[in-house]
């Protein structure tokens, strides 16, 4: 077992005692960060938990768990770079133990386990939950946190023209997608999932060599997303006579151009080209958004020279704690789904931990779109949280639109989050008499509709759809007091 040389060499280095001895005791009694692997990604998760003064971070590296250590919360990352390896690292991890000392500390530990192919997901959750011991565990991928990162630093809303009066957005939200490697393909779905508002129109150009394929394995993966909003793939080369005749059309009505090919230095070419062709044109006003993975400066430095063009990827702001864990929103979407949880009935009321993952998403999407919609009602969460309880709900019916538009931006946005998950409309037709309103397995939903349907579906299951959706927005204000949501 090491510790994290490059992160604690102080430690390692030190001749006073005492130091040595503390930090000895906090691996014993702190938090424990423990990585099996070293590089980019780990190393920088590392510095953002010693920062922040989280715990002891562990690095192993071919030597073996000291048990002894794990009386405490523990989170075991696995970060290669490759699939296959952290699958095989997870199931090294499970024969290294038996059945009855796993048993004495599994509830301290979780896993996090980093996947890059998405559609493996499926494959390493059976994994672990087919493994003879139970444990908690986490799944991310890289894209999912590239867009994530996108969506919070340049909100999709923050473009557009909002009527806060009644909570609409008078815009069309038009965005260029420049290449569609695996982050771009979440990129699009992250924005989907953020532009879901009434009155407007979601619409997204993506241009790739490939654009045929592209849209084939995105149709086959996520079936419902050209059905529901407006998705265009063409296949025009940079620079040519066809692309730059489709820019001259849409430079007017873009709100955002991202660049995500897949390669760093392509990336900025062609966001440097973009760049130049607005310059020329007198438009300031469309920000150019590029995918950098690469911690080179001159990569980051070239993008600065440009008031438009800004990177987002960047290891270091990507890999912390917060994001990687889930932090910023995991408590929050744990404390609505126990909100909802104390308006069933005690025998219907499931755990958190018996969630399944497309519910535990969905309730960490509740939480992710808190700016877009207090930016809807035309307040600030300090704004919603100095109000009383009766002022904030005399507020949202202060005009009639306002709370209705609301919750039905909340249900398209719901319909997003599934539709983003690879979930199909269970169409009323299709469901067995006696069957539930879902199907977990096969990835259907009856209340993937729009929202006058809801009512439809209310008498055939006997259940509130479309009070679920109010309650998100009506119960906003005591969730912000009580510091469970935060923006």
């Amino acid at each position: 077992m090491y510790i994290c040389k490059p992160l604690l060499k102080n430690f390692l280095n030190s001749k006073n005692m005492f130091y040595k001895l503390k930090t000895l005791w906090q691996c014993f009694t702190k938090d424990k960060y423990v990585f099996f692997d070293i590089n980019e990604a780990s190393l920088a998760l590392a510095k953002d938990i010693v920062k922040h003064k989280r715990g002891a971070v562990l690095f192993l590296k071919d030597k073996p768990l000291k048990k002894r250590l794990l009386k405490n919360k523990t989170y075991l990352f696995f970060l290669s770079e490759h699939d296959d390896a952290n699958i095989q690292s997870v199931l090294s991890f499970f024969t290294t133990w038996k059945r009855d000392e796993f048993k004495k500390v599994q509830h301290n530990l979780e896993l996090i386990v980093r996947i890059q192919n998405e559609l493996m997901y499926p494959v390493v959750e059976n994994y672990i939950k087919s493994a003879p011991f139970k444990i908690s565990y986490t799944l991310f991928n890289d894209s999912e946190l590239i867009a994530s990162e996108l969506v919070k630093k340049f909100h999709p809303i923050d473009t557009l023209n909002v009527n806060t009066q009644n909570a609409t957005v008078n815009d069309i939200y038009e965005a260029l997608i420049v290449g569609f490697d695996v982050t771009g393909n979440s990129i699009l779905r992250k924005l989907i999932e953020a532009t879901q508002f009434v009155g407007t129109q979601f619409k997204t150009t993506v241009m790739a060599n490939d654009a045929i394929t592209s849209l084939g394995c995105f149709l086959n993966h996520y079936p419902e997303m050209k059905k529901h909003y407006a998705i265009d793939f063409l296949n025009y080369e940079m620079g040519s006579d066809d692309f730059s005749a489709w820019l001259c059309q849409h430079v007017t009505t873009l709100k955002q151009i991202i660049i995500s090919t897949g390669n760093d230095e392509k990336n900025i070419a062609i966001a440097s080209e973009l760049n130049l062709f607005l310059k020329n044109r007198d438009i300031h006003n469309i920000p150019i958004i590029i995918v950098v993975r690469s911690n080179e400066p001159t990569f980051w430095e070239q993008a600065n020279e440009y008031s438009l063009m800004h990177c987002v990827g960047k290891s270091e702001a990507i890999f912390t704690e917060s994001k990687v864990l889930k932090l910023d929103y995991l408590h929050q979407a744990k404390a609505i789904h126990q909100f909802y949880n104390q308006l069933k009935p005690f025998a219907q009321r499931i755990p958190w931990e018996q969630l399944s993952d497309i519910k535990k998403e969905s309730n960490i999407a509740v939480s992710e779109s808190l700016y877009a919609k207090l930016k809807l009602m035309g307040k600030t969460a300090d704004e919603v949280k100095e109000m009383s309880e009766i002022q904030f709900q005399l507020f949202l019916q202060e005009h009639p639109e306002r709370l209705l538009n609301l919750a039905i931006a909340e249900h398209l946005r719901w319909n997003a989050t599934y539709f983003a998950h690879g979930w199909r409309t269970w169409h009323l037709s299709e469901i067995p008499e006696d069957a539930p309103h879902q199907d977990e397995t096969k990835k259907l939903h009856a209340c993937l509709v729009d929202w006058s349907t809801l009512k439809e579906l209310e008498k055939r299951f006997d259940v509130p759809f479309q009070i679920y959706d109010y309650n998100n927005i009506m119960i906003m204000r005591s969730l912000l007091a009580n510091n469970i949501l935060a923006s």
